[in-house]
């Protein structure tokens, strides 16, 4: 549900990647020792000592900071350092130089005494304090390709770090958002029912509807609930009420799309079979039709369980012409229009 409504969700907020988002900007102010009293101070009094960042410490002092600090690793996955002095930056884990260099030296890597220590450590240090030597002959060209690294990227070991991330060097909370969200490739069919002139309540309905996750009596047998019956309401043959059946193989569903010239192709699945009775139908308005149908259809099934009414094609064909007549009022004149003469001439 936390998803945006074209990756098949509801577009509701994901509380925890939002708090973390919010949490992650106080890394932000840290990292780019922005002029506040609370990094300085944090700055001096814990991580007075260079030659390890304070990301690879373990964390310390209040819990509110060990909070913070914990996030760290999601703050590295879309900020980036730019070194200056190198002292908040580890040389092998830290993506500083656009990839991890304990995977384009990972010979020299593994001679290393200390996994964890700051970029400002290694390159004031020796080899004979940072490395085990002898080394390898391998290891030994891949120090030489680091010493060229290290010259061409470090400019002034004067200026402080500087931390950018993927969007730009300033850090925007809702861009961190997004990038904790992640993306998921949902089919096409999610963007297409939300978008038209239909009612709220129908949107949602369907959205259930795609998502199999309407309360038919499938899916209370998929819950472990107990009825009586399984066997679809509005159908003779009694079958188990799926989704599926209900509103596309039931005997009563099957007589109002047929009442409205719809076709489905059975043998597909469904969102194929949905797009080819949409291509059959040849007009833009079938989604509100499609929709508004599925609804009635929904409505006539309450009332055979819950008001122990009969399922009828007379009072089906009233509720569809009501509700079209509700969604004519708040579609665009370029979809009311060829609706209203649709449900003239078919209703």
């Amino acid at each position: 549900m936390c998803r945006t409504k074209e990756e098949g969700g509801l577009n509701i907020i994901n509380l925890e990647n939002q708090n973390n988002a919010l949490l992650v900007k106080f890394l932000d102010k840290f990292y780019n020792h922005a002029s506040i009293p609370w990094v300085h101070l944090t700055w001096s009094k814990l991580y007075h000592n260079e030659n390890i960042p304070p990301h690879s410490k373990k964390p310390c002092d209040s819990f509110w900071w060990k909070d913070v600090l914990k996030l760290f690793p999601k703050f590295r996955d879309f900020a980036r350092c730019n070194p200056g002095k190198g002292n908040t930056t580890t040389l092998w884990s830290d993506n500083w130089s656009g990839q991890l260099l304990e995977e384009v030296f990972p010979q020299l890597h593994s001679f290393c005494r200390k996994k964890h220590w700051s970029l400002k450590h290694f390159v004031e240090k020796d080899p004979e304090v940072t490395l085990f030597l002898p080394l390898s002959e391998q290891a030994v060209e891949q120090l030489y390709e680091l010493d060229v690294l290290l010259t061409s990227s470090l400019e002034s070991q004067e200026t402080p770090d500087s931390w950018e991330y993927t969007w730009g060097n300033i850090f925007l909370p809702k861009k961190a958002y997004n990038h904790l969200q992640g993306q998921v490739n949902a089919p096409p069919i999610f963007k297409w029912i939300w978008k038209g002139g239909k009612l709220g309540k129908h949107k949602f309905f369907t959205w259930l509807l795609v998502r199999d996750r309407l309360c038919t009596r499938n899916l209370l047998k998929r819950k472990r609930m107990h009825l009586d019956s399984y066997a679809c309401a509005l159908c003779t043959h009694s079958p188990e009420e799926t989704c599926l059946h209900l509103f596309f193989t039931c005997t009563f569903s099957q007589t109002c799309w047929n009442l409205l010239q719809i076709d489905w192709d059975l043998d597909l699945p469904p969102q194929e079979m949905l797009i080819k009775a949409r291509v059959n139908f040849g007009s833009h308005i079938f989604r509100e039709i499609f929709i508004t149908t599925s609804w009635t259809i929904w409505k006539v099934r309450n009332g055979v369980i819950f008001d122990n009414k009969a399922a009828s094609l007379t009072e089906w064909k009233i509720l569809l012409k009501e509700e079209l007549g509700l969604v004519c009022l708040k579609a665009k004149r370029r979809t009311a229009d060829p609706l209203k003469l649709w449900c003239e001439n078919r209703l």
